[in-house]
């Protein structure tokens, strides 16, 4: 089904004319949607190119600095041929499936109204732990003592609706992410299990209307859910969703005046305050949409102690408050910077990836600003950890924060990557675009080398999107890199350094999990740029043993879902792209190599080495 989806299907960016999104459309819906616009060609060659150029172009609900429209926008620039091809279609088909899956598990328990048990309270308390206690330090939408209060309720059979769908939330978490079910069920059971506690919590809701705190609770539980099993589009929604009744509790204001539905302390209203903006920061970033839920929204008194919990050093609240509100600010002063710094893109029918910088649509007069509360966050994110007592936790944290740091800053600076194509040939490119793109490399290098040091000390975890990703932006931007230098392949350190994210990214894998996903992404796009682009991802595949302990010992190709399209060129001519003769002075050291250890040399922030690295 996800070979069959077309983004130019999901609507515009004129909200009068928007199409509903195809993550809210039913299996018989997408079945009747109508063929994709370039089967039926037009007589005329020159308006059959047209089309076909407008179906690459046009505006989904992505955003334009979106994950999925910069994949698919910056690959434009190395196209071979004047038109796309089905290669091109193909890779905003997976790009798509990405961030809104059409075939998500839980999907399949839709409309069932057969009852789901909940497990036992020792599973409860072991699902929880394997979620809160081992992962999601920073997202903390549920904290022991809440869950022991709920489960009371339970023993003694007294359990109200939301808090019976507040245990499904947690078991819908716990199936999805714990390695020790996937291990004892297998990934994919494990995940139908997963889905159907997910759907029974989805029942015990009133969507409508937010009844307490723990119905709040519950859906938090659920777009982390959906965010681990890769359904970012539907994550959205319910992020949508949980910052509207944010305000429906009044968490947004000072807590003693919406006391009667609050019956949580203080400083753990302000915890969730703080988890449902994180995640709604991180999805509307992702996705490259509005805010529901804004600073602006919420009372003075409360941002001033969020704030000082970040700046205090004598802070005895908990001890993950620091961190977490660092995490906070790292990831709202970047949505900021994105949006203020293409802000005039919005304005136009797309992002342009037009290498006259007179015509990008990029507005450079906000980013020095933004730039310096960045760094500022970034030098201080390190000693944010320091309050936490338990090892493991500030392990837990530390690396949390640091990936955090290179996420944010590949997402910031991606959208400059279609100027590294001029760069690479000698054209004149202005220096603040050349330092973004030099930024934009060195980040993705150290976040691979990072990711490498994160698994072998077992920190690396498959069901967590955000590291996932992090990594598959990496990837890609190295992939660009090395696409903007024909001939550049095997025994390139570029390419190293590529092949390296993707190995990881393929140990990653688990059942139509993000990092398969992402690998789907990968093997189009370098099938689109066969002719300068080389990877054998179903080697690397077949190679790479993986992470979670549930695989049922499918064939790696199989578990990745790879669909061949056809290429214009054999794979015999394609591999010649790796046997292209250098320069005599460059065989050593390749054109990409250099630009990479110009980036690697590069300093835009005064501490751009990161912390907690070895």
């Amino acid at each position: 089904m996800s070979e069959r989806l077309d983004p130019s299907n999901l609507g515009g960016d004129d909200d009068g004319n928007a199409q509903q999104p195809l993550h809210a459309l039913d299996d018989h819906q997408r079945q009747e949607r109508p063929a994709p616009v370039n089967q039926e060609r037009p007589e005329d060659p020159r308006e059959s190119e047209e089309s076909a150029e407008e179906l690459f172009v046009t505006p989904t609900f992505f955003g334009p600095t979106s994950g999925h429209s910069i994949i698919c926008k910056i690959s434009k620039t190395f196209q071979e041929g004047a038109s796309p091809d089905n290669r091109v279609h193909h890779l905003q088909s997976v790009a798509t499936d990405l961030y809104c899956p059409g075939r998500a598990t839980h999907r399949k328990y839709e409309g069932n109204e057969q009852t789901t048990s909940l497990p036992s309270v020792e599973d409860l308390r072991d699902l929880y732990k394997r979620c809160f206690g081992e992962h999601l330090l920073l997202f903390q939408a549920l904290a022991e003592p809440e869950l022991e209060r709920v489960l009371w309720k339970l023993e003694r059979g007294r359990i109200p609706n939301p808090d019976a769908a507040l245990l499904h939330g947690v078991a819908a978490l716990g199936y999805a992410r714990g390695r020790k079910r996937h291990a004892e069920l297998g990934c994919e059971s494990s995940l139908d299990v997963a889905a159907q506690h997910f759907r029974a919590a989805e029942r015990k809701l009133r969507i409508a209307r937010c009844e307490d705190v723990t119905s709040l609770q519950a859906v938090l539980c659920m777009v982390v859910y959906l965010i681990s099993i890769s359904d970012i589009a539907s994550a959205h929604t319910f992020s949508c969703m949980s910052c509207a009744w944010i305000l429906q509790l009044g968490l947004h204001r000072n807590a003693k005046t919406e006391a009667s539905k609050v019956s949580l302390p203080g400083h753990r209203s302000k915890d969730l305050l703080i988890v449902t903006m994180k995640l709604h920061l991180q999805l509307t970033s992702t996705l490259d949409l509005p805010q529901a839920l804004q600073r602006r929204q919420i009372d003075s008194e409360i941002w001033a102690s969020v704030q000082s919990r970040y700046d205090s050093h004598l802070t005895t609240e908990l001890d993950r408050a620091s961190p977490s509100s660092c995490h906070f600010l790292l990831l709202e002063v970047t949505k900021e910077g994105l949006d203020k710094t293409f802000t005039q893109s919005r304005h136009t029918k797309d992002m342009s990836v037009s290498t006259d910088e007179e015509k990008d649509n990029v507005d450079l007069s906000q980013l020095g600003s933004v730039e310096a509360r960045l760094q500022e966050l970034i030098e201080r994110a390190s000693s944010s950890t320091s309050k936490i007592s338990n090892p493991a936790m500030t392990a837990a944290a530390r690396s949390e924060l640091e990936m955090t740091i290179y996420s944010c800053q590949l997402m910031l600076y991606m959208p400059f990557m279609h100027h590294v194509e001029n760069m690479a040939k000698g054209t004149s490119t202005s220096r603040t675009r050349t330092q973004r793109v030099l930024t934009c490399i060195k980040v993705a290098s150290k976040t691979i080398a990072f990711c490498e040091s994160q698994m072998n000390h077992k920190m690396l975890e498959p069901s967590s999107w955000f590291q996932t990703y992090t990594l598959f932006l990496a990837v890609i931007t190295l992939v660009f890199l090395i696409a903007s230098h024909k001939g550049t392949t095997q025994p390139s350190e570029a390419w190293k350094k590529a092949e390296q994210g993707i190995r990881i990214l393929a140990s990653m894998r688990c059942h139509d999990n993000g990092a398969q996903k992402c690998l789907r992404v990968l093997r189009a796009l370098v099938n689109q740029l066969s002719h300068t682009v080389e990877f054998d991802l179903d080697a690397i595949e077949r190679s790479t043993p993986l992470l979670c302990e549930g695989h049922s010992g499918r064939s790696s190709a199989a578990a990745s879902g790879a669909t061949a399209v056809a290429s214009p060129s054999s794979r015999d001519i394609r591999m010649m792209v790796s046997n292209v003769m250098q320069p005599p002075d460059s065989r050593d050291k390749s054109a990409a190599d250099r630009m990479l250890a110009e980036a690697n040399d590069f300093v835009l922030f005064g501490n751009n080495d990161g912390f907690g690295v070895s």
